[in-house]
């Protein structure tokens, strides 16, 4: 699991931004949001551009040259890579913290660009395993069980990173941290809904529709009692429409494609469904503005439906207040954005805050500061 993120140079972060996810507390409600005392669901909010999507591009980095999963769209890599205010920030610097099994495991890297790393840092229990400049590759220090028979003479530039040269040159689970973290990037997915399409990063490199995501897996019938679920009151059926599987809604006199009559909110309810089938194989899921088109109560059944899989991690961004109740979160699970830092509630009051307290209330009467 992740336990802890540091990122700073990258877009919005001049500073350095700490998200701590094993600084929780013993609440004993809403046990299911924490995991081996670990966020293991977590609502974020904050103010229009006080970094949200800034912090999800910037945990998803590692995708980039640990996998080779769909990367962001091209569009939300362009511009502004390194941040704009610090006039001395020639690097953008990530550190994930992890804990596998009984093992911590910190993973660092530098980079100026989405694909040229400067530098790689690993350290196993506090001992340094990792450690190479790609500007001066004769010394670099690699210090790791079941690896031996590499020849790191190959690493000859900056775009091949050295974890991941490891992982695709021994044999599988030569080494069980360099597995450990290369199949945790590999199983996490980002994701989100803005009428812009599904704009999604990591866990597959596939581009099926919507219809045949759920057709495929014979999902159709449970797919139209989510709908119904959420109040869409749709008869829906399965028909091949120019080779492609396409989901039918059925009317008193005739049918027509969902696609062709679906709503915003539909839609979303619909990507968030496809993408619901594979949570079991996500080890971190990161939804920007899941509930923008959803009515209250369906952000709230989605939400509870998260809490509910077997994905590892998940946090989501959003404006709802009306999630932020200690039914579906906790103080330590629930998140503020402002001016370049992230705090859980419980950290941005010093009232002890207790199962009967109205978090809603409390931040809409300015109880928490950030």
């Amino acid at each position: 699991m992740l336990t802890r993120f540091e990122v700073s140079g990258f877009r919005a972060f001049s500073n350095p931004l700490v998200f701590n996810l094993d600084s929780t507390s013993n609440y004993n409600f809403c046990t299911d949001s924490i995991s081996n005392d670990v966020v293991s669901r977590g609502l974020i909010y904050g103010r229009n551009g006080s970094g949200k999507s800034s912090l999800g591009f910037a945990l998803f980095d590692i995708t980039i040259h640990l996998t080779t999963n769909k990367s962001l769209d091209s569009k939300l890599l362009s511009g502004n890579y390194l941040n704009l205010d610090t006039a001395n920030s020639k690097l953008a610097e990530f550190s994930y913290t992890f804990k596998f099994n009984n093992d911590v495991v910190v993973y660092s890297y530098g980079k100026k660009n989405p694909f040229d790393l400067v530098y790689e840092k690993l350290t196993i229990n506090k001992k340094k395993a990792i450690d190479i400049d790609y500007s001066n590759l004769d010394k670099k220090y690699i210090s790791l069980e079941g690896i031996e028979s590499l020849d790191f003479s190959k690493i000859v530039d900056n775009h091949v990173s050295i974890i991941k040269y490891i992982f695709a040159n021994s044999v599988n689970g030569a080494n069980k941290t360099i597995t450990n973290l290369v199949n945790f990037a590999n199983g996490m997915l980002w994701f989100r809904s803005l009428n812009q399409g599904n704009q999604y990063n990591g866990l597959t490199n596939g581009s099926r529709s919507l219809d045949e995501i759920v057709i495929t897996a014979n999902k159709l019938k449970n797919f139209e009692e989510f709908l119904h679920e959420n109040g869409i009151k749709e008869k829906l059926s399965s028909e091949v429409i120019n080779g492609r599987p396409t989901i039918m809604c059925n009317f008193k006199c005739g049918r027509t494609p969902l696609a062709s009559i679906a709503s915003s909110g539909t839609f979303a309810l619909w990507l968030y469904y496809s993408w619901m089938l594979s949570l079991d194989n996500v080890s971190f899921l990161f939804i920007d503005e899941f509930d923008a088109f959803y009515h209250y109560e369906s952000a709230a059944l989605v939400y509870e439906s998260i809490k509910k899989s077997k994905c590892l991690q998940a946090f989501v961004t959003t404006h709802d207040i009306s999630l932020m109740n200690n039914e579906l979160t906790r103080p330590d699970c629930c998140f503020l954005m402002c001016d370049g830092r992230i705090k859980a509630l419980k950290d941005c009051t010093d009232k002890e805050i207790r199962e009967g307290h109205n978090l809603e209330k409390m931040y809409r009467n300015g109880a928490f500061v950030c």
